[in-house]
């Protein structure tokens, strides 16, 4: 288990993310990355996720230290974030655009970050964590190798819920019903009974409609139908006009969610039709290690 260190011990060097800031310890000077939450369950979940997988070359290390808290000189103790590794070379959200603005992105990096980040995947797993879900490029690190070169390190194992953009259909339209969805659906054995108790006061009935299609846009944080922001010359539609938008989106993807489940029920069952496997599109995609032998037999021109 890390030692613990107090937060007053640490330094605040600048914000990296929402939860993630750089900071020194001020006996030592080092900077490491802290991170924490503000609700202890995702921060406690992934401190056993980087205890409970062994190492990996590509994967975030463990935590150098647990950062504690108390409220006041009486009470016990808490943790309340942990240190990392300060990655200097950053995440690959900021690190790629800047590397090909100077021409240093080559192709043989990109191949060899492609082998690292499958066989980090494949290797998660194998683990005790079973699977990573927020796989996006702020969460891939770059690092040096002990020869010198750039290898991409993959961080954050907080197995959290993810956004639309970047979550496969099998995550995310199961999520929404859950949160918002038809009550059979949720109760049908695909949705982990907890998961049904922790939302049960947002079931309802869903209302039937012909499904539309997608109508809405986001600009500035706020929520719009499309072609009426009021940006660029476009009119600015009215509240009424943006729920309704809203709500017609919100219709048409439960619909889909729905659909989408009760072809994994079908499926499940040995009772699915043709229709339902063209849904279900993950069954079709490359295992891992299907991935990794294509990577590993891509060989490059010599230039």
């Amino acid at each position: 288990m890390p030692e613990a260190l107090p937060i007053e011990e640490l330094h605040y060097e600048r914000q990296i993310q929402t939860s993630i800031g750089l900071v020194t310890i001020a006996d030592t000077g080092q900077q490491y990355i802290f991170k924490g939450r503000p609700t202890p369950n995702a921060l406690y979940h992934e401190i056993k996720m980087l205890l409970s997988i062994d190492r990996h070359p590509n994967i975030i290390e463990r935590p150098v230290k647990l950062v504690t808290t108390q409220t006041d000189a009486m009470s016990e103790a808490r943790v309340c974030g942990f240190l990392l590794p300060y990655y200097d070379k950053g995440a690959m959200q900021e690190a790629l655009p800047r590397l090909r603005l100077q021409g240093e992105l080559k192709l043989q990096d990109q191949l060899r970050w492609s082998k690292q980040l499958t066989a980090a995947l494949k290797y998660i797993h194998s683990s005790p964590a079973l699977f990573y879900s927020d796989l996006k490029m702020d969460n891939v690190l770059l690092a040096h190798d002990e020869n010198g070169k750039l290898k991409a390190v993959l961080a954050d194992l907080e197995q959290s819920r993810n956004f639309y953009n970047w979550a496969p259909p099998e995550v995310y339209y199961i999520e929404w019903i859950v949160e918002l969805g038809d009550e059979e659906v949720a109760r049908s054995g695909l949705v982990e009974h907890a998961a049904y108790e922790k939302h049960a006061f947002l079931f309802h009935v869903r209302e039937s409609g012909k499904m539309e299609p997608i109508g809405i846009v986001r600009r500035g944080g706020r929520v719009f139908p499309l072609g009426r922001s009021g940006v660029n010359c476009e009119p600015t539609a009215t509240l009424e006009e943006t729920k309704q938008a809203i709500k017609s989106f919100w219709r048409g993807e439960m619909e889909k969610a729905e659909r989408f489940a009760w072809a994994q029920i079908a499926y499940a069952t040995n009772l699915a039709q043709e229709s339902d496997i063209e849904l279900l599109d993950y069954l079709r995609r490359p295992k891992l290690t299907e991935v990794l032998e294509v990577l590993n037999g891509f060989s490059l021109p010599t230039l």
